[in-house]
């Protein structure tokens, strides 16, 4: 009898379990289906699990080294190499050793400034500072990558090919110049190349996500530099990594072609899809919107379109908010400029009626939660002018004033521009500066910011092995002597070479001048004004060539040329 008693309590013991069993996945998959429908965000993994192999210091702790870099002759001042060890390598092939940054002296300031730093590398260091290794793939230069002549280049820092290895086991994809991250359920984020070695974090500053890493992403209120004036002020996204550095992201959509066409399907409208700005880099738009109160945004929008992704992007409407659509209209109008008498007017280039049919602009919702405003490049073209150089050749030796007015004016000049350049001109072309009595080959200044220029649809198609040739051969045309060209090629041929291909244009002199006014006393007899466009293509496309008429150079000729900042 007893082992009957056994195998029915072992049976009931046996019932009980299973029914416990039973009840416990009905509680688990329950709970979870009453979590799933209150949207509760999904459990984020252990952070930094991919890089155990460092110990991580913030930056009060960071030990400052002298750079392994010495005596490289620098352009600007104080640019003076220093390393920071921002984390211990305490296991694998590089133990006993450290994770450093090293940037410019303006980068080390920025510690305590709160500022970004723009131009670093990440490498790993003896306890002398001397390089064992780096990684290319961590090597930022804030649109000096390719550019020989920056004092931060490659081949002048001492980082010698036989030390370059993969460091991607013991820092964060998040710190590379990865081109973008897909964070968890968020959607797409493009990377700012800076660090900033900010603290602190702001009382305003929510998480919204993790990357892939599992590093929180935060957003805070607009920065300082960020217009607050449009119906959604964008914010401002970053990631802390490990050793307390704040690394900067956008929104980035996820339907957008590498020719900034969006890929979508318009329920409204013309069915033409062009280029748009969007985003941060989408500017000129925001007056228009002033009288749209920001608690009606969202009201005033109308579905329009659907994307490659079966995301609804919106337009405000037309029909109740005309005054949005007669500003964006009025920057359509192009300044026709007439030499002989010197005057000029705007002109219309498309009717107001076609204009509100081809989505002059548009608007997206980021998975993060982020409106993103696309414009149409041909309504807000692009704006700030890069390093314009001015040359003068009188027929003999003379003081010559200078003046230029760029609409939202400089940001640099070199010499000092007070209220204008004055010179001793040569025939030669060199230039003595009366203030300091310095000399200069040219007269430079950049910005002209707020200056939006109409950008031809004609121009050249060129690969990036090309591009010298090609501009050689049109800046000829244009009258530039050697000199000239070879100051040109050196500055842009760098920036024309990080894709496959190019559409190369120039803007028309009569937009220059309407952009960025110039007088010269005494007068010139034959003015040359070259102001490039460009924009990267990673697949050829067909177009119009571009006339260029050449142009004769007689007398006292001044020639000035400069270019449009596309990164």
């Amino acid at each position: 009898m007893e082992p009957q008693s056994n195998q029915q309590s072992v049976g009931t013991h046996k019932g009980v379990f299973v029914l416990a069993v039973i009840v416990l996945a009905f509680l688990v998959f329950g709970a979870a289906w009453l979590l799933g429908s209150k949207n509760v965000a999904p459990v984020i993994l252990e952070k930094n699990i991919s890089h155990t192999a460092v110990e991580w210091k913030q930056p009060k702790d960071f030990k400052i080294l002298p750079s392994h870099i010495s005596n490289i002759d620098y352009s600007r001042p104080n640019a003076t190499l220093v390393t920071f060890v921002v984390g211990s390598i305490t296991k694998g092939r590089f133990e006993g050793n450290s994770i450093a940054i090293t940037t410019t002296k303006y980068g080390y300031n920025s510690l305590y400034n709160n500022e970004r730093v723009h131009d670093y590398y990440y490498s790993v260091v003896d306890a002398q500072g001397k390089l064992v290794a780096w990684d290319k793939n961590f090597y930022h230069i804030s649109g000096l990558y390719f550019d020989e002549e920056s004092p931060f280049h490659i081949s002048k820092t001492g980082l010698i090919d036989s030390l370059e290895q993969s460091l991607a086991d013991l820092l964060p994809i998040e710190a590379s110049i990865k081109k973008d991250f897909e964070f968890r359920d968020k959607g797409k984020f493009i990377p700012s190349i800076s660090l900033s070695f900010e603290s602190s974090e702001s009382l305003t500053d929510v998480k919204v996500g993790v990357t892939d890493s599992g590093f929180d992403v935060i957003k805070g209120a607009p920065t300082q530099y960020q217009d607050t004036s449009t119906p959604f002020p964008v914010s401002s996204y970053r990631v802390r990594l490990p050793f307390g550095v704040l690394y900067y992201f956008s929104p980035e959509p996820n339907f957008i072609d590498p020719n900034d066409v969006p890929q979508l399907t318009w329920t409204l409208g013309t069915t033409t899809v062009a280029s748009y700005r969007y985003g941060q880099y989408a500017y000129g738009w925001q007056d228009c919107y002033e009288t749209l109160p920001k608690n009606l945004f969202e009201a005033s929008l109308i579905p329009t379109g659907i994307t490659a992704t079966k995301d609804t992007v919106y337009e405000v409407d037309a029909a109740r908010y005309p005054k949005v659509y007669a500003c964006l209209h009025e920057k359509t109008k192009r300044y026709v400029y007439n030499p002989e008498t010197e005057t000029g007017e705007y002109k219309e280039t498309i009717t107001y009626a076609e204009f509100i049919t081809t989505h002059p602009m548009f608007f997206w919702k980021h998975q993060i939660g982020e409106w993103i405003a696309f414009v149409r490049s041909d309504v807000v073209p692009a704006a700030e002018k890069a390093k314009p150089v001015i040359y003068l050749y009188p027929t003999k030796s003379e003081k010559v004033n200078v003046k230029v007015a760029p609409i939202g004016g400089f940001t640099v000049t070199d010499p000092e521009y007070g209220n204008g350049w004055l010179v001793q001109a040569e025939p030669n072309g060199v230039l003595t500066n009366i203030a300091d009595g310095k000399q200069y080959p040219y007269l430079f200044w950049e910005g002209g910011e707020e200056g939006i220029v109409a950008t031809p649809k004609e121009g050249f198609v060129v690969k990036k092995e090309d591009v010298e040739g090609t501009l050689n051969e049109k800046l000829a045309l244009f009258g530039l002597n050697d000199q000239e060209r070879a100051d040109f090629l050196e500055f842009w041929v760098p920036r024309l070479s990080r894709t496959p291909y190019y559409f190369i244009t120039f803007i028309s002199e009569s937009e220059i001048d309407r952009t960025a006014p110039m007088s010269v006393s005494p007068a010139p007899d034959s003015v040359i004004r070259i102001l490039m466009d460009y924009k990267p293509l990673e697949k050829a496309i067909t177009v119009t060539p571009l006339s260029i008429t050449p142009k004769e150079r007689k007398g006292f000729t001044v020639v000035e040329w400069g270019g449009i900042i596309r990164d």
